[in-house]
């Protein structure tokens, strides 16, 4: 009779794994994150911090921009935190992630002068 369980349970475990074998490689579709550096000055040791991950640029130059691929579970918002030259450490937190099936990109960008822009479009 234990012999009978243990087969069963393993029956079952193999009959699962192979239903979600197919689904084990497939790749989810993600939102993205961009900060762009539209201000004179380096930005550095930058962090995104959104639905509980932290992503992490030691420095972007004026005029580039990092991107950020990243999946959340529920509605979430974002907080970054950065050094800017002469400004030193700045902290800028909002925007919304919303978890639904609408994918964005969602643009973050640096000025001078601690402004900070943010919107977001369909990806």
């Amino acid at each position: 009779m234990k012999k009978l369980l243990i087969l069963l349970l393993v029956l079952g475990v193999g009959w699962y794994g192979w239903k979600q074998a197919p689904r084990l490689g497939e790749r989810r579709p993600s939102h993205l994150a961009v900060i762009e550096n539209a201000s004179h000055s380096r930005l550095e040791h930058l962090r995104l911090s959104v639905s509980g991950r932290t992503f992490v640029r030691d420095r972007l130059p004026p005029g580039q921009r990092a991107t950020f691929a990243f999946q959340v579970r529920r509605d979430a918002s974002f907080v970054f935190r950065w050094e800017q030259g002469s400004l030193g450490k700045r902290t800028w937190s909002g925007g919304l992630v919303p978890a639904g099936p609408l994918l964005q990109r969602h643009v973050i960008r640096v000025g001078d002068d601690d402004r900070v822009s943010y919107f977001a479009e369909r990806r």
